[in-house]
């Protein structure tokens, strides 16, 4: 699913190298728990893995594409086809209804939007479809705006967003970090129910080490990052 070879990213040219990944490797179907402390660069190691940022040097290859190879443009079709995100603030947009922020990512990929309708008849019985399996009632919120929900259904939802329409690969940024723990808890076995139902590949970033017993494998990011050693 992902493969990084000598990959290299610094945000100026006359600054150090902050990220350099001589290899990485994730097989389709993982579950995958990345740590490593605050300030450390997993996000900017995810921004890499979803094409946000492009290395300097090396390749990033997702799905045997390099992403580092497309224009802009390209990447942004790739992304919205291939890969769903949760934020660490989960980035719902306030101005669209709860069903509307569900099933945007079908808005902007067709392949999505076919994939979502071979589960359902409709987009919006398909994000219902998620948000039970998720165990939130759309019944109960229906009426609400994404501001409105308590932050462990605005979790679900940006959850169920980033899986509508089977992404191949999803990346979970800190998305747990403003949750108690059973909240926690009860939120990731939702999510790799879901996750499994359709084998996705999860990358899932945080610094809580709490919950990689849950994972497949570990990486630590400060192991994998060889920066230091570029000078």
């Amino acid at each position: 699913m992902i493969k990084l070879e000598n990959a290299s990213f610094r945000w100026k040219k006359d600054e150090p190298v902050f990220l350099h990944i001589p290899e990485f490797r994730v097989k389709c179907g993982e579950r995958l728990f990345i740590k490593g402390p605050s300030g450390s660069g997993k996000t900017t190691f995810l921004n890499l893995l979803g094409g946000f940022s492009i290395p300097e040097t090396g390749v990033v290859s997702i799905m045997d594409t390099n992403i580092s190879e497309l224009d802009s443009a390209e990447r942004d079709v790739f992304r919205a086809n291939h890969i769903g995100f949760i934020f660490q603030m989960f980035n719902l947009i306030p101005y669209l209804s709860l069903l509307e922020n569900i099933t945007l990512p079908c808005q902007f990929s067709s392949k999505r939007r076919q994939r979502a309708l071979l589960q359902s008849n409709t987009l919006e019985e398909e994000a219902e479809r998620i948000l039970s399996g998720l165990e939130l009632d759309l019944t109960t919120i229906s009426s609400l705006s994404v501001s409105e929900l308590s932050i462990g259904q605005q979790q679900r939802v940006a959850a169920a967003r980033s899986i509508i329409g089977s992404p191949e690969l999803v990346i979970a940024d800190e998305p747990t970090s403003s949750l108690d723990t059973n909240v926690r808890n009860s939120f990731l076995d939702l999510l790799f129910r879901e996750v499994n139902n359709t084998n996705i590949t999860l990358i899932f970033v945080s610094h809580d080490s709490g919950l990689e017993s849950a994972f497949d494998r570990t990486v630590l990011l400060s192991e994998l990052n060889q920066a230091e050693l570029q000078g």
